[in-house]
């Protein structure tokens, strides 16, 4: 199970490590940057000849101290799935997905609502979002399943299966209000059944009855859902309400022009005038603060990131492990161009959280998790572990 010979060790992928951390302190500095004025309390500033550099406030040590420890956590998680066989979690794929939907059944029983969605759930005292769990077992069962059905995939029946076993979480984080999430599932589902080589007949059918459905899909939509939809087509719809998030952040990052304002001068950060700025909106605090500047060296590690999860799922050694990988891929891709997009108004609003940059424990460790997965079918890419 954890049986790993030195030849091995070659295989770490010290790119993509390089990648995450450096992703990661980026987003310790942007949460910092976000929560400096946004909380009230004592601020520790140093004095520069006649100028004065706010450092932090007491209370945004609050959030810093919560993502230092996520990512603690991530980075243990880190280890163990790296040295776990990750082929052993596809041996128990039905039981995995079971206690996904079983997790998720809990959250629209005794789930906490918040910001419109009830997807967060308390249990001894410690609150947190399964969803973002059930993202990685559904990623492992589901790669088992498709594997599984890898010969007679374009069969009609075993098709439809797949396509119910995924519909099935899909629906369940729908009905919890998360509208984000679910189109997370449903990219996660259709990347996996495409690089399986799902015949072409069946992609377009299913574009034609997406097309189709979306009156129908439209209908069933709460009235802030159709608001924000209705703002991304037309940004200057309502700038005092549904648009308003948006339409700060496309200042704010505007005006932090080539270089950034830093955080001393960021008015945007420091007013507070955009709401979630530490979580779904962090991109607006690195374009005002760090600029043009910023956006790019955030981009070229999130290139880096993704082109080396890309070779991993190319040189897997089965079609198991390049499926998670795939997954995985897929998945974090979607919340990069998905809360990029929408800070810059390109991208409906859905808060979707920015990878490794935003504020929130559940999903750093979501992600230290997935990089540790990734790892796990890289280091067994050839036959030296058994």
């Amino acid at each position: 199970m954890f049986q790993i010979q030195k030849k091995n060790l070659k295989n770490i992928d010290w790119f993509l490590l390089f990648s995450v951390f450096a992703l990661t302190l980026f987003g310790l500095i942007a949460i910092n940057a976000a929560t400096i004025t946004t909380e009230t309390g004592d601020t520790v500033q140093i004095v520069l000849g006649q100028n004065t550099i706010n450092l932090f406030s007491t209370r945004s040590l609050v959030y810093l101290k919560t993502q230092i420890i996520a990512a603690g956590l991530g980075l243990i998680a880190l280890v163990f799935l790296t040295l776990f066989d990750y082929r052993n979690f596809g041996r128990f794929a039905k039981f995995l997905y079971a206690g996904a939907l079983g997790l998720l059944m809990l959250v629209l029983v005794f789930g906490d609502v918040r910001n419109g969605s009830k997807s967060w759930l308390t249990i001894l005292g410690v609150t947190f979002q399964p969803a973002e769990i059930v993202k990685i077992v559904f990623i492992l069962a589901y790669a088992k399943f498709i594997e599984n059905a890898e010969e007679t995939l374009n069969e009609p029946l075993v098709l439809l299966r797949l396509l119910i076993l995924a519909l099935i979480p899909i629906l369940m984080v729908y009905k919890q209000g998360d509208l984000g999430t679910a189109s997370v599932f449903f990219v996660i589902t259709a990347s996996m059944l495409f690089v399986a080589k799902l015949n072409k007949k069946y992609i377009f059918s299913f574009l034609g009855l997406a097309v189709l459905s979306m009156p129908i899909l439209w209908a069933r939509l709460d009235q802030y859902q159709k608001n924000r939809i209705l703002v991304f087509m037309n940004p200057s719809l309502d700038i005092s309400g549904a648009g308003y998030q948006v339409y700060q952040s496309k200042i704010a990052i505007g005006s932090g022009q080539f270089s950034g304002r830093g955080v001393s001068d960021a008015k945007f950060i420091q007013g507070g005038y955009l709401p979630f700025n530490h979580t779904d909106f962090i991109f607006s605090v690195v374009g005002e603060a760090f600029g043009f500047v910023g956006g790019a060296a955030l981009l070229a590690l999130f290139f880096i990131f993704f082109f080396r999860l890309i070779l991993i799922a190319k040189e897997a050694r089965d079609t198991y492990g390049s499926m998670v990988v795939i997954g995985i891929s897929s998945m974090l891709f979607f919340h990069v161009l998905e809360n990029i997009g929408m800070t810059m108004g390109v991208m409906p609003v859905t808060g979707i959280p920015l990878p490794f940059i935003s504020y929130g424990g559940t999903f750093l460790l979501t992600c230290f998790a997935c990089l540790g997965l990734v790892l796990s079918v890289g280091l067994r890419k050839d036959n030296y572990i058994f």
